[in-house]
């Protein structure tokens, strides 16, 4: 139900491709992605609009498990 975590693996992998060697470095890679990258942006939109099908999906689930594939 939170999709603020497909944000964060997404930062995640571009940080591990760009391997910073300082926490300055991080700061600018971070930075620059949060900043500049348009794949970044579809993705939060993408899960912005995801959530009233996530919100369907758990009201289905009555709270249980469901599909979290809602921002791909």
């Amino acid at each position: 139900m939170n999709p603020i975590e497909n944000v964060w693996e997404f930062l995640k992998s571009e940080v591990t491709m760009k391997a910073p060697t300082t926490k300055q470095e991080l700061i600018n890679i971070l930075n620059d992605t949060w900043k500049h990258n348009p794949e970044l942006k579809i993705k939060i939109q993408n899960c912005i609009s995801s959530m009233p099908r996530r919100v369907e999906a758990v009201l289905a689930a009555k709270g249980g498990l469901q599909n979290t594939d809602f921002c791909m």
